[in-house]
């Protein structure tokens, strides 16, 4: 399980890459929005670390769901998002470049960030921490991606509806460590392989530039 958090986000880009994209984008192109993404890793480690120690852990209902929504999907998912959305925005071509160059930086990003929750995470997380808080960020970026593409390609009011989409997806996904820590495991896993299939639904079914 420790090789799916440390290798499942490069597995899963290269194998999203062949079976969604493979006529279309070379990823030899991909190599710098990647490279870039792990590199603003690093800022983002520091912030983490200072804002991490104003939440206190809670086990109670309510407080413990904002705190891991925050910590582990809310925070590394707006630092994506700004960073992201900036870096990739200036270099966008047609919607499925953006969408593959902001999917390449959230792939970037989350290589590093797997490997910095692996150290600070306490060991009864075990299951959460190397199974489905991967899956969540797999799930992420494939959504994350998909709505901000098409953020910078509409306009007018419809901008706000992906905006409100973008708020509301660290909140959904946090019922799964909610889910976990209230020790109700095999929901949590169900609700982790929902979302994961979803965003690969609206992948197939909604391909970015077609």
């Amino acid at each position: 399980m420790t090789f799916f958090l440390i290798a499942g986000m490069p597995v899963f880009f290269i194998a999203l890459l062949h079976v969604f994209f493979s006529e279309s984008f070379y990823g030899r192109e991909l190599i710098a929005p990647l490279g870039i993404g792990a590199l603003w890793f690093f800022p983002c480690c520091f912030f983490y670390a200072l804002f991490s120690d104003l939440i206190p852990s809670s086990f109670n209902s309510m407080p413990l769901y904002f705190s891991r929504t925050i910590l582990d999907l809310a925070f590394p998912l707006l630092f994506c998002l700004v960073s992201g959305g900036f870096t990739c925005r200036r270099q966008r071509g047609s919607l499925r470049e953006l969408f593959l160059h902001l999917a390449a930086f959230f792939t970037g990003f989350f290589i590093l960030f797997a490997q910095y929750v692996r150290l600070v995470f306490p060991a009864w997380y075990a299951e959460y921490l190397y199974f489905l808080l991967p899956l969540l960020w797999m799930s992420l970026t494939v959504l994350a991606s998909f709505f901000v593409s098409l953020f910078f390609f509409c306009s007018g009011i419809i901008k706000l509806l992906f905006l409100g989409i973008l708020a509301a997806l660290p909140f959904a996904t946090g019922a799964v460590p909610w889910l976990y820590v209230m020790n109700y495991r095999i929901s949590a896993c169900l609700v982790t392989l929902g979302f994961f299939a979803l965003s690969l639904l609206l992948l197939w079914r909604f391909p970015p530039g077609e």
